[in-house]
């Protein structure tokens, strides 16, 4: 926190360190902080989509009702592709055995990345509707398939760690 903090002080404006801060924040159960950080990000960038997504996690586990906010931020975001269908599945578009087939189609050599972020939102998805089994499902899913620096994997083990 310290190192985001200090990167913070010399570039105020880099959405990056707000993001970076903000996964951080999102570990340690600093949800509200996490929130703060990612809105401050999309301040400055509006198109991130990652952004959006977890800001969206943030309000979930603050059990603030986001919806008017999500769509708003989603429709700054010109996403083809990965992670659209994350946010698909969070609107309700996509059901997560959807989703999960979604994060099957593409290059095989990103495919882990994409299931990891998949498992992830479906985790965090299930703790939001009360399903703590299924959540250390697609946790334990989700761990095994992220790459040590995707912010999914750092989310994964803290909510291991929490369950």
């Amino acid at each position: 926190m310290t190192d985001y903090d200090s990167l913070l002080f010399l570039s105020p404006n880099f959405p990056g360190g707000y993001n970076g801060r903000a996964y951080a924040n999102f570990a340690a159960g600093r949800f509200a902080a996490s929130g703060n950080d990612l809105k401050r990000s999309l301040g400055l960038d509006p198109r991130q989509i990652y952004s959006v997504l977890w800001l969206h996690l943030a309000r979930l586990r603050l059990r603030q009702f986001d919806g008017d906010e999500f769509a708003a931020n989603l429709a700054h975001v010109q996403a083809q592709g990965w992670p659209q269908p994350i946010a698909a599945f969070l609107t309700r578009k996509l059901s997560g055995a959807e989703l999960l087939m979604a994060a099957q189609l593409g290059d095989a050599k990103t495919r882990p990345d994409r299931l990891c972020d998949a498992n992830f939102f479906l985790g965090e998805d299930a703790i939001a509707a009360g399903q703590a089994r299924n959540a250390r499902r697609y946790f334990f899913a989700a761990h095994k398939l992220c790459p040590i620096s995707s912010p999914s994997y750092t989310g994964t083990v803290a909510e291991l760690r929490r369950r």
